[in-house]
């Protein structure tokens, strides 16, 4: 069969084509006849985007459909991935089910139907029904509530995803149904013969977000004591995915947790990666000689929905068995044995496609889209990080397959703190502590949830501009490009946002259940509370570490002061320190006595500044610098370095809470004619004039709680215009070499070690507290001289 196959294979073949310049739908795509690759990749972005907008929204549990077919006599069953909606169902019945009579439970025509013969009306059956994820449920629809041997009566019941109850919603009550307790309970009132479709007999109602519900049939009031056999019946149900239960379906909302920041910004971005190595599929290889083809893929999200394009040429398309395998050893089949004699596979594989390679019998001369064997939904929720592999064999002699390219598109969720909540999902995706909704907004215009969604969309008004409200702002306060919601340190100071936005906070434990929440901020495990225990951003005064600059009305973890600059000091070994912040008129021994010890000589520490016969010169006549011991009442000045050596190792930083700190004054860099991408901010510091005699060595240092790149640095010589260091403009001026104190005294401008790149802890970086020395050359020209120090807003993490 299968030559007579192939000789057929070799007839004339008729093809139906379009004249130039017309436009053919085909398969979904609106084509030209002819498309550039350019072309064809944008209209698979936009097909990939409509996915994300037209996908289906209602979820059919089908009791006599194949999908969710129930075997007559069954007392449960589990349904996975139903309706490619990524949720699993549960059905159990319970109870005294022995009295179950004609091989019931059972389905009817869109129905499960429980016919019982009870002995006592104190018997009853439950069916309970529980789902993976939260949904909402519409039209649930018990019917035959009646009477007649057998007075009916249910009992409701359903849960949240942390067991609260819910009650029903949008109940409809039929005219022959008496409500016992409302929402709870409901029997008949006495009448008999009604049927299914009579509406006077059932109850129909909708629950908004629960993971399980069940309803107990058993006997109503008056009831007779030995019931005859009676019926009921439970329609099929029709449910959405509701995560945070406000009865928005999750296809619908447009803030499936309730943070007040739109999905869009929370996680939907394409990764693609090609591999265009071509290789021969060798002939007849199958299992053990086939062609795999790789793509590395790099990230901490997750999928939630992938599609691969595949370009082989093979003369009979069913000898090809080709599958995708994921990171994790999921594989899912692409094709196996499809397409009889027909040629190639040039195909666009996604889940919604109109036509299944099972049945395209067709040649594949163009890319077309089309439906793999497997689901590639299989790969949904799987981290994709690592290697992918497309694994293709041939199974039959006679023919070689050519592989040319392939594209993995990936559709992501992002899981920013890997706590395996994606951000869309998850109400605190940073794990700091601190809600999504407060950092997503500033801090002086915070606006609370109003807890309505005027037009249904899942967005509430406070930030719905539909309904009077204001998008949400979405700060990044450092500007490293990480928005605050998502940046653990958000103002880059060294303190971690969970340290300085929480009131006793554990920040050591980020234990996490189903919001994304840590379990010590949350007030509740799900999305009924969006802020937990934390409710508005406002600063206080009140030593929560929330304000810690009395008056500036900012957060604390919005606003950067001193720093955890942790400069490390070792015993009897001089550093050169700076202040990071302004200490104002705190003294030496209030800033560093509590971690240093007893200030002063023969004791634990001690601190000298740099002297000369103007305070800065250092002539022939000067062994290095001259300098003087501080006394422990001396203040220190910003822009300046000083000596500090300690009788023992230290970790040293600045008491955030002294009374008297404050920022760095900064300004922008454009003020001063300063245009570089690296930083938009700086603080000026004077130097001191340039000599004609002597060249001149000045300690400075760092004046910010953050490093900064020596090449960022910025010098300016009298009226010239500020220029990098080691530009050649500011050539004459000073040395674009960074020095350090060398314990060795020698005469003049000599007695100064270069900072080499390879200095362990040093490099080109100036770390937060770092002191230096750099060197003024002699010049005729003594006009003063200034640094710009940059503030960069660099990852401090």
């Amino acid at each position: 069969n299968r030559q007579i196959q192939k000789r057929a294979s070799d007839l004339p073949r008729v093809t139906l084509t379009a004249d130039p310049g017309d436009v053919i739908i085909d398969e979904g795509w609106m084509m030209k006849k002819s498309i550039s690759a350019s072309e064809f990749v944008l209209m698979k972005y936009i097909f990939i985007l409509s996915i994300l907008i037209n996908c289906s929204h209602a979820v059919v549990l089908d009791w006599d459909s194949t999908d969710g077919g129930w075997s007559d006599g069954d007392l449960s069953k589990d349904y996975s991935n139903i309706g490619r909606s990524g949720i699993d169902v549960n059905v159990s019945i319970t109870g005294d089910t022995g009295n179950f009579i004609n091989n019931s439970p059972k389905q009817d025509t869109d129905t499960l139907t429980f016919q019982v013969d009870y002995d006592n009306t104190s018997q009853s059956v439950t069916n309970t029904i529980i789902f993976s994820k939260p949904v909402t449920l519409r039209g649930i629809r018990i019917s035959d509530i009646d009477a007649g041997n057998y007075k009916d009566k249910i009992i409701l019941s359903a849960k949240d995803m942390v067991g609260n109850s819910v009650a029903p919603t949008n109940k409809v009550i039929g005219s022959n149904v008496v409500t016992v307790v409302d929402g709870v309970e409901y029997e008949s009132d006495g009448t008999s013969g009604l049927s299914p479709s009579d509406a006077e007999g059932a109850v129909v109602y909708d629950l908004l977000g629960v993971t399980r519900f069940s309803y107990t049939y058993t006997s109503g009031s008056g009831a007779p004591s030995n019931p005859s056999k009676q019926y009921l019946w439970l329609d099929n149900l029709t449910f959405y995915p509701d995560l945070d239960g406000d009865g928005v379906s999750d296809n619908d909302d447009i803030d499936d947790d309730n943070d007040g920041i739109k999905d869009t910004d929370e996680y939907k971005n394409i990764i693609s990666v090609t591999n265009s190595s071509s290789g021969t599929i060798p002939d007849n290889g199958d299992p053990d000689n086939c062609l795999d083809r790789t793509f590395t893929v790099s990230g901490t999200g997750v999928v939630d929905y992938l599609s691969i394009d595949v370009d082989i040429d093979h003369s009979w398309r069913g000898d090809l068995v080709i599958s995708l395998i994921a990171p994790n050893g999921t594989e899912v089949d692409l094709s196996s044995d499809n397409g009889l004699y027909y040629d190639n596979i040039k195909a666009y594989f996604e889940d919604n496609a109109t036509y299944n390679i099972t049945n395209y019998n067709q040649n594949m001369n163009s890319m077309t889209v089309i439906q793999p064997e497997g689901l590639l939904s299989d790969f949904k929720g799987l981290n994709y990080n690592g290697t992918w592999t497309l694994h293709m064999c041939d199974d039959a002699s006679a023919d070689v397959g050519t592989f040319n390219s392939a594209t993995l598109h990936i559709i992501e969720k992002q899981d920013t703190d890997g706590d395996g909540i994606t951000d869309d999902l998850d109400l605190d995706s940073d794990n700091d502590g601190i809600p999504d909704n407060i950092e997503a907004q500033d801090t002086a215009t915070y606006t609370a949830p109003s807890g309505n969604d005027t037009d249904g969309d899942g967005l509430d008004d406070s930030y719905d501009a539909d309904n009077g409200g204001s998008y949400v702002t979405l700060p990044d306060t450092d500007s490293d490009g990480t928005k605050d919601f998502l940046d653990t340190d958000s103002d880059n100071d060294g303190y971690t946002d969970c340290e300085e936005g929480n009131i006793n906070a554990n920040c050591s434990n980020i234990d996490v259940g189903n919001n994304g929440m840590p379990d010590w901020a949350e007030t509740s495990d799900d999305y009924s509370d969006a802020n937990g225990n934390v409710n508005e951003p406002n600063p206080d005064s009140d030593g929560d570490l929330k304000d810690e600059y009395a008056g500036n009305n900012e957060a604390a973890y919005r606003e950067f002061l001193c720093g955890k600059s942790d400069f490390q000091i070792t015993a009897y070994n001089w550093r050169l320190i700076s202040m990071p912040c302004d200490t104002g008129s705190l003294t030496v021994s209030q800033l560093f006595g509590s971690i240093l010890g007893t200030y002063g000589d023969n004791a634990d520490w001690v601190m000298y500044e740099q002297t000369g016969s103007d305070s800065y010169e250092v002539n022939s006549t000067h062994d290095n610098t001259d300098k003087r011991m501080l006394s422990a009442s001396d203040t220190l000045q910003q822009g300046k370095s000083y000596w500090i050596i300690a009788n023992a190792d230290h970790t040293l930083n600045i008491d955030r809470t002294l009374s008297g700190l404050s920022p760095t004054t900064q300004t922008d860099a454009s003020s001063v004619g300063i245009s570089d991408s690296d930083f938009t901010k700086i603080k000026e510091i004077d130097l001191p004039a340039n000599s004609n005699t002597n060249c001149k060595k000045f300690m400075t240092g760092n004046v910010y709680p953050y490093s900064f790149d020596l090449s960022d640095l910025y010098f300016k010589h009298g009226s010239n215009d500020y220029y990098p260091m080691g530009d050649s403009n500011n050539d004459g001026y000073i040395s674009s070499v960074v020095y350090i104190h060398d314990s060795n005294k020698t005469d003049g401008c000599d007695g100064y070690v270069a900072v080499d790149p390879s200095t362990p802890g040093f490099g080109g970086q100036i770390d937060p507290m770092e002191g230096f020395f750099i060197k003024l050359e002699i010049n005729a020209s003594t006009q003063s001289n200034k640094f710009a120090f940059p503030l960069e807003m660099q990852n401090a993490n």
